[in-house]
């Protein structure tokens, strides 16, 4: 799985591209614009699963 960073610069490139193609098209409506914003939610979940790993590794350092 990829670091948090390069995560966190994916999301706000996609985020980017998402408000982009919502002003291109019109709307959230939009069939790519659909498929953009699916991109960024699995971005974000890949995101919060790195971060949830990590601080419960942590959690269990410091029991130790």
């Amino acid at each position: 799985m990829d670091s948090p960073v390069p995560i966190r610069i994916r999301i706000e490139r996609a985020r980017y591209k998402l408000h982009q193609m919502q002003m291109q098209y019109g709307s959230f409506n939009h069939p790519k614009v659909l498929r953009q914003s699916v991109a960024l939610d699995e971005l974000l979940n890949q995101y919060n699963l790195s971060y949830q790993q990590e601080r419960h590794t942590g959690d269990r350092l410091r029991t130790i």
